[in-house]
């Protein structure tokens, strides 16, 4: 039911939705508009939408998904690579910092998006 009502939605909404789900709760819009780079409007109309959708809640000046199962599904959803990307731009933005999971998350990040030293041989 959730993977419906994902598959229905832009993908502006989908790709707020993906960095939300990194980042974890509250959703700010000044942070993921920071992170994902959108101009303003497209970022309200991703937010409205995603409300719309009964995805995310508003809550003051805030936005929370309207279920864990949500944001886990979501956060599921997304390929290894994309999770690693997510989680670097969360780490690399400067309005997204404090807001990353944590410093081990980062660095794990970091590291697994590094070239691979080749083993050196005796």
């Amino acid at each position: 039911m959730i993977g419906k009502r994902l598959s229905r939605l832009s993908r502006p909404a989908n790709q707020l939705l993906q960095a939300s789900a990194v980042l974890g709760e509250p959703l700010m819009s000044n942070v993921l508009g920071a992170m994902l780079d959108l101009e303003p409007a497209l970022l309200l109309d991703a937010l409205e939408e995603v409300v719309a959708a009964g995805l995310v809640r508003e809550q003051g000046e805030q936005y929370h998904f309207s279920h864990a199962l949500v944001r886990e599904t979501v956060y599921r959803g997304l390929t290894v690579a994309r999770r690693q990307h997510l989680h670097l731009s969360g780490c690399i933005s400067p309005r997204a910092r404090p807001f990353a999971r944590s410093r081990a998350s980062c660095g794990r990040a970091r590291g697994s998006l590094r070239p691979r030293r080749r083993a050196r041989r005796s």
